[in-house]
């Protein structure tokens, strides 16, 4: 590396998505063709926030990043630590003067974006000359962009949710059973309603159907069992249930607390306690059917990026350069 030549820093945080490694390997080829070294600063904010600047660095050059786009996770990892602080910001902003980085790609969500905001003022005040650019990635499709743009790792995150949602319904039909099923997703439905959609699920419940303060679990149960029945009266005893997690945030505090404790652990819970109310409903009524939990998380926001998502992270990347 030339000590007489700028550098870019790119950095990822937040949690993963398909594609990240194609904005990295795009955004390196575009930096070094234009004379620039080129690092990568490794778990995100994690290490660097405390001015473990040394450790978590790595170059990047053609041979690193020339076949890396179609693989899934980030090969500078992540984490979802963020800048929480002043003197966090101001570790980071001697650790970059240090390493001599005029620019900075940062990959992430909200959280992220906000980090990079915080930095960005910081350096101005400082009169440190460092440009920065963020590209939006997250496989919830929820940040605050105009309608027809989606963020990457979406797609490939709702069509192998589709695939796996798709696998429940032959289960549930094979076997006569329903499938209460929850899909990640804390502050929108997007994710949740694109995989029920495309698997054809029997019913699709997502946070923006209900108003502030219209829902309660009660409500949210009338809608499942009602279903369930009319269903059963056409002849089907099976089906699936799709759930976004973060209808949780939807319900009254009073409810999240005395059903799962807190919201972070009702993310976890909702599936298992929908399917145990639900139960407990149905056999009161003397109907009998066999309804099961399950989830849908991590397995979608690693796996390998299909090709739209691909083309659309390699052009944020080039993107992000120019």
């Amino acid at each position: 590396m030339d000590i007489r030549s700028s550098v870019l820093a790119i950095l990822v945080a937040g949690s993963p998505a398909p594609g990240i490694n194609s904005v990295i390997s795009a955004v390196t080829i575009e930096a070094i063709n234009s004379g620039l070294d080129v690092i990568g600063i490794k778990w995100g904010f994690k290490r660097i926030r405390t001015g473990e600047a040394v450790d978590c660095v790595v170059p990047l050059t053609y041979p690193t990043v020339s076949s890396i786009h179609s693989q899934a996770g980030s090969i500078l990892f992540t984490s979802k630590a963020q800048l929480t602080c002043n003197q966090e910001v101001d570790n980071v902003l001697r650790s970059l003067e240090h390493l001599r980085v005029r620019y900075l790609v940062t990959i992430g969500g909200v959280d992220t974006a906000h980090s990079a905001h915080l930095l960005s003022n910081a350096a101005s005040t400082a009169s440190f000359p460092l440009s920065i650019v963020h590209a939006p990635k997250t496989v919830y499709n929820d940040l605050p962009m105009p309608a027809e743009c989606i963020t990457f790792g979406f797609t490939t995150a709702r069509d192998y949710g589709v695939s796996l949602c798709q696998n429940y319904k032959v289960d549930a039909k094979t076997l006569g059973r329903w499938y209460i099923i929850s899909v990640i997703g804390q502050r929108a439905g997007h994710l949740a309603e694109g995989i029920g959609k495309g698997a054809a699920a029997t019913v699709i419940l997502i946070p923006e159907e209900f108003t502030e303060g219209k829902c309660t679990f009660k409500s949210m149960l009338d809608i499942l069992e009602a279903s369930m029945i009319k269903r059963l009266a056409t002849g089907r005893d099976y089906g699936v249930i799709i759930l976004t997690e973060g209808i949780i945030s939807k319900l009254p505090e009073s409810e999240v607390e005395s059903l799962f404790g807190s919201t972070t652990a009702g993310y976890g819970m909702l599936a298992k306690t929908a399917r145990d109310h639900i139960v407990d409903r149905l056999s009161r009524k003397g109907i009998d059917l066999t309804v099961c939990n399950s989830s849908i998380g991590s397995e979608i926001r690693s796996a390998p990026p299909n090709s739209a998502d691909i083309n659309l992270a390699r052009d944020l990347g080039i993107g992000c350069y120019f």
